[in-house]
């Protein structure tokens, strides 16, 4: 039988701990394609891969691959040629772990919130979301890049996200492993929560919905005051294994399970998705109706900078007046007809800031 086929974009921290976590898994006979613009860089972590995979003896290879951002037909065509059934998305112009410089681009997140690197994480999740929707067989894609909110602008730019990894599925994994917790846990919580549950635990103002056995869970502070979260690229480690769980969901067509996941099909924030057959079958708690579920996650998503709706991201007044400083045009914000336009100039932003 044909191996499946997976690609996976970036060689970036994330990147490195997903080829760790994979490599050394119970997944097999998969050909992982590592794509990025260095094959240098591609072909360590595709080596890093095949080593602990030969250790593992689990039948995974890990290939490099030289891709260019800037060429979306060359990229239609290598997904046309390798036909991979998944594409794991770790690529952005803007990493986390690079805002503890110290300049004028990283006060600004710093003062206004992470939200406004938002149109940084798309531009290459659209580039790729683009490519992907050109193929005569898509594959699904996982968007690891600030899915909380980019998923949202990629389903409205009108093209096609699976979910993403991390957060929501990180606080998951975190709440598990407490002995004391018993029962069927369901969480509604997003990528905001994180930088909550890094903080002291007295500064703490916004805490995620939790459920145990269909039940909520109104004293949180009993529960998420024993969780820390060391906010650097350790965290990583643990991002990479919501990977490997979803993969694992999405390779066994007999499971029927529940993961919990940023942004289903391009819902806003992070959810409990429930998949049967491959595929999800359901998003939300089952307990509260979707509507409300999508309003809360929104509500505080909205917490980081950015403002939701059905044509256009905004900024809040915080980040609008922060950004104004800068760029008229660019704190008003865009519509989805010219986010590509708007990622230029927010490009050119960040280099000036940057310097």
């Amino acid at each position: 039988m044909k191996p499946t086929v997976i690609f996976i974009m970036g060689t970036g921290a994330l990147s490195k701990a997903i080829v760790d976590t994979l490599s050394f898994s119970h997944l097999a006979d998969i050909t992982f394609y590592i794509c990025s613009r260095s094959l240098s860089s591609s072909s360590w972590l595709a080596t890093i891969g095949n080593a602990r995979s030969s250790l593992r003896q689990n039948n995974l290879l890990f290939v490099a691959k030289e891709i260019d951002w800037d060429n979306p037909s060359l990229l239609t065509e290598n997904l046309t040629l390798y036909q991979p059934a998944f594409v794991i998305h770790a690529a952005s112009l803007q990493s986390f772990w690079s805002l503890k410089q110290d300049n004028k681009w990283s006060k600004l997140i710093r003062e206004t919130g992470y939200g406004i690197t938002m149109p940084l994480q798309c531009k290459l999740t659209i580039a790729l979301a683009k490519a992907i929707s050109n193929t005569p067989d898509p594959p699904q894609l996982i968007n690891c890049c600030y899915p909380d909110a980019v998923n949202y602008v990629v389903k409205k730019c009108g093209l096609d996200v699976l979910c993403g990894i991390g957060n929501i599925g990180i606080i998951e994994r975190l709440l598990s492993i407490d002995n004391n917790l018993r029962g069927e846990l369901m969480l509604l919580a997003n990528h905001f929560h994180i930088a909550e549950l890094s903080k002291p635990v007295q500064f703490r103002t916004q805490l995620p919905k939790l459920w145990f056995n269909k039940k909520e869970l109104n004293d949180l502070r009993s529960v998420f005051d024993k969780i820390y979260i060391n906010n650097d690229a350790s965290l990583n480690s643990i991002t990479s294994l919501t990977c490997l769980r979803l993969l694992s969901v999405l390779l066994d067509g007999s499971r029927e399970e529940m993961l919990h996941l940023p942004a289903p099909h391009g819902q806003i924030g992070g959810y409990p998705v429930f998949f049967k057959n491959k595929r999800i079958d359901y998003i939300g708690t089952k307990i509260l109706d979707g509507e409300t579920e999508r309003k809360w996650n929104k509500n505080i998503m909205e917490k980081e900078g950015l403002l939701f709706s059905e044509d256009r991201i905004g900024f809040s007044e915080k980040a609008f007046e922060k950004i104004n400083r800068y760029s008229q045009h660019l704190a008003r914000g865009f519509s989805f007809s010219d986010i590509e336009d708007y990622i230029t100039d927010f490009i050119d932003l960040k280099k000036r800031l940057s310097l």
